[in-house]
């Protein structure tokens, strides 16, 4: 067994019966193992024991790159042209382990953005996502449609937009997770 992985088993040992009413994060990476044959190739540095002794472990891959139409400086011909800047990053998560008391193997994908201060994850993408999630807001095809919140937009970046800068539909929306989250915890 290597130093790290006996490092860590022998520091998870020690700090887990002292963890209580708080939080540890650790952040790992993922590494491919040489030679499997059969089931997966992943691994991670330190062995075993961060997965042995968590209570939540996700898993997070970049998905994409969030990509909006902005006019570009051509150097050569010292002009403005159209073009594409990355503004973010799509994640999806999925959760590997799950001893919290929610349903294992969920996933979800969010927007990272850079231009955010500080960057992070927009408000209004994962108000829209959630409201999809519970029924408030459908989609057909390119449509967003919810009669409750009297929206009717064409495509994701004018839906996004819309939310975004209304900040009574975003109340609104809010209420009514809110909402729907505290009926099911009361039952």
């Amino acid at each position: 067994m290597g130093e790290l992985a006996q490092l860590m088993s022998r520091g998870m040992r020690k700090i887990t019966p002292q963890m209580k009413g708080c939080m540890v994060i650790f952040i790992n990476q993922v590494r491919e193992n040489i030679g499997v044959m059969w089931g997966s190739s992943r691994t991670t540095p330190g062995g075993k024991a961060l997965g042995f002794y968590s209570s939540l472990n996700l898993e997070m891959n970049k998905a994409g790159l969030m990509k909006e139409p902005r006019p570009i400086f051509n150097v050569d011909k010292q002009k403005f042209e159209d073009g594409d800047t990355v503004v973010g990053h799509n994640i999806h998560i999925r959760s590997k382990k799950d001893k919290t008391g929610s349903r294992p193997e969920q996933a979800c994908k969010l927007g990272f953005r850079y231009e955010l201060e500080p960057p992070g994850v927009l408000e209004a993408d994962e108000l829209w996502q959630v409201a999809m999630m519970h029924g408030f807001i459908v989609k057909e095809g390119r449509t967003f449609k919810s009669s409750e919140l009297d929206i009717h937009e064409v495509g994701v970046g004018a839906f996004t937009d819309r939310i975004k800068n209304d900040s009574e539909l975003q109340q609104k929306i809010r209420e009514m997770i809110t909402d729907k989250i505290s009926i099911k915890t009361n039952e």
